[in-house]
Parts: C-alpha cells; sequence; structure tokens
C-alpha cells in the first residue's frame, strides 16, 4: 500500500491489475489452441491454403453440402461433417484424429467399432495420408461415397 494513500485507492489498483491478469490469461491461454491443435472453422473459404477438402460435385446432394462442421489442423488433416446431425463425416489425415468425431472415431480402429447404422470406409494413400468416409446408411452407399472421394481431387 502506498503511504498516506486511502485505503479504497488500493484496493481499487489491485482490483484492476487483477482484472488485468485475467484479461492476459484468457487472451493467451484460453483463447489461443496450440498451433497443432484441430480447430473448427465456419466455412470452406475460411480453411488455410493446405487444407485437403474434396470435390462437392462428387457427392450425393443428399448428403448435404456445404459441411455442418469443418474441423482442420495445419499440415494434419481436414475432417467435414455433412448433415446436422452428421449423415456423414469425410476426412483426410495423418495422425490422430479431433475429439469432435466422438463415437465415430471408433469407426477408424482396426476393432469394429461404429456407431449401429455407420459404415465406414477408409485407405492409406501413396503420399502418406489417410481419407476416410463414415456413413450412415448402407454399404453400398458406403462404397461409392469412398469410391467419390478417393477420386476427387482437392478443390484448394
Amino acid at each position: 500500500m502506498i503511504p498516506g494513500a486511502p485505503r479504497w485507492l488500493a484496493l481499487i489498483a489491485l482490483t484492476v491489475a487483477l482484472a488485468g491478469a485475467l484479461w492476459w490469461v484468457d487472451q493467451r491461454v484460453v483463447d489461443e489452441p496450440p498451433p497443432n491443435a484441430w480447430r473448427a472453422f465456419a466455412t470452406l473459404d475460411a480453411l488455410p491454403p493446405d487444407a485437403r477438402v474434396p470435390d462437392p460435385t462428387l457427392l450425393s446432394p443428399s448428403l448435404g453440402w456445404p459441411p455442418a462442421q469443418i474441423w482442420h489442423r495445419p499440415g494434419a488433416g481436414t475432417w467435414l461433417a455433412l448433415g446436422a446431425p452428421p449423415r456423414a463425416w469425410l476426412g483426410t489425415w495423418t495422425g490422430d484424429v479431433p475429439a469432435a468425431l466422438g463415437p465415430w472415431a471408433a469407426c477408424l480402429d482396426d476393432a469394429p467399432g461404429c456407431p449401429d447404422g455407420w459404415q465406414a470406409r477408409a485407405a492409406a494413400e501413396p503420399d502418406g495420408w489417410r481419407r476416410a468416409a463414415l456413413l450412415q446408411g448402407d454399404a453400398a452407399a458406403a462404397d461409392r461415397l469412398f469410391r467419390g472421394l478417393r477420386a476427387a481431387s482437392p478443390i484448394k
């Protein structure tokens, strides 16, 4: 406390300092995910240039475009949820998958674990990336969707 200053002035200064410290923590720690974290994007246009996104002309219009959810991690992949709630997930990635996949992430494990009524098709590409199509529907529809995804060239 400053000698001769009223007690309330010291309390105000302490409150301002505490508010500033909390604001700094919020801006630096809470709002800033690590640079290698999966991040949500509102639109495809907001994605960075390294995003690998399938050509929507190769997808069935019934799946819904544009995507309802978009997840991207720089240099490590992009996942799109088609429909809300998701009727399909399309992904190109290396490493781990985003937590946003929730129960659908089990579809990508070696052990069967897809939610009931869901089909998964995935393959490793020659460049080391993996592609996957997860679809709520029958096996033939999942096969068609995956063929379209593998044939798709990135649109960005």
